[in-house]
């Protein structure tokens, strides 16, 4: 029995030190991102991580326990010579070679099919800021509602002119556009993207948007976005410049890469998002890839795009790792990349550097 002992202790040891390693992990998240969605996924990531060889070490202890009683075992008394017979007949039973690792694998599938959109989206309404938005005096500020098979979507556009270049940007996970585009008036972003027509439409689900997020609502909600400004008479007048933050790089990049737009800008973006995956939980290789189901292929996309590209990317970048935007480069050889020190991943979006970099490029493109 004196095996079985020392598998609960293991089981406890693992725990605990799973606890502290759990600690140090979400503190650094905390300390660097400061409690924004990425934050939530992250955190939950680490947790389901530290979980799993915790889940399996619990089901190997429930069959010998199982095993042990079945034949007759007193768990808490010695008893070497059945105990020897129950792990010799344990070594060869199926139950340990084909069940186990069946169950296991079928556990971690489910999970993740499950918990993925729960993961990589964070839909929500923030109706201070719709209100504050819709107060303004200004009258060049809208709120927007466009209309699709699929349902309605919400956003907000600002128009600066007819003659004045337009800007569609795709947020972040826990972007919406009554948040952004709050922000943007009441802050020094302002002097940037209201120099142009910009537009900002909610991802289904979130806002007031209709929908459920997923990979297939979100190109679809991004076909009917572009095809909106494209066809009208205000903001189609001009260039079409496509923006994209985090999340949001993966639909820019396929937007730009199925449409003829005039410039993209990328910032903090990723290659695609199963190597975002496996930055987190290194496992989504060979079939299990495809467990992926939000895969956001921008190195696939950004190979098809004619207009001139810009990336900017930090490598202090804890959401998105910076070697993965550095994969993008190889893939287009219009891209002009700007990387970033001692800024992390909701730093990069407003950073003054950043918008730095916006605006010289935008002035000599």
């Amino acid at each position: 029995m004196k095996k079985l002992v020392v598998l609960k202790v293991l089981i406890w040891l693992y725990v605990l030190a799973m606890i502290i390693m759990d600690i140090i992990e979400i503190s650094k998240v905390l300390k660097n991102v400061g409690g924004s969605m990425p934050t939530n996924s992250m955190i939950f990531l680490i947790i389901i991580k530290n979980l799993i060889p915790f889940i399996i070490l619990v089901v190997i202890y429930t069959i010998l326990v199982f095993i042990y009683k079945k034949r007759g075992v007193e768990i808490n008394k010695d008893n070497n010579h059945k105990l020897k017979k129950t792990m010799s007949t344990l070594i060869h039973s199926r139950v340990l070679y084909v069940v186990l690792p069946i169950l296991v694998i079928l556990g971690f599938i489910l999970s993740i099919l499950l918990i993925q959109n729960q993961i990589l989206y964070y839909p929500h309404y923030n109706e201070i800021s719709n209100f504050n938005l819709s107060k303004n005096t200004e009258g060049r500020l809208e709120e927007l509602f466009v209309d699709s098979n699929e349902g309605r979507y919400h956003g907000w556009v600002y128009k600066c002119s007819e003659e004045a270049d337009t800007i569609v940007y795709f947020g972040g996970n826990a972007q919406t556009s009554d948040e952004w585009f709050e922000y943007i008036k009441n802050n020094s972003e302002r002097e940037l993207y209201f120099q142009y027509n910009y537009v900002m439409i909610d991802y289904p689900g979130y806002s007031i948007s209709d929908g459920k997020p997923g990979y297939n609502s979100i190109i679809s909600m991004a076909d009917t976005t572009i095809s909106y400004v494209l066809n009208d008479d205000y903001l189609g007048n001009n260039r079409i410049i496509i923006m994209g933050y985090s999340l949001g790089t993966g639909v820019a990049s396929y937007v730009a890469s199925n449409n003829s737009v005039d410039m993209l800008i990328l910032l903090a973006p990723y290659n695609n998002m199963t190597e975002v995956f496996n930055s987190k939980m290194n496992v989504f290789y060979g079939p299990l890839k495809y467990l992926v189901r939000s895969p956001f292929s921008s190195d696939k996309y950004i190979g098809d795009i004619d207009a001139s590209i810009l990336i900017i990317a930090s490598k202090n970048d804890e959401v998105i790792p910076f070697k993965l935007s550095e994969k993008l480069v190889d893939n287009n050889s219009k891209i002009t990349f700007c990387s970033l020190d001692n800024v992390t991943h909701t730093e990069l979006l407003t950073n003054i550097k950043t918008k730095k970099i916006i605006k010289d490029y935008l002035d000599q493109n």
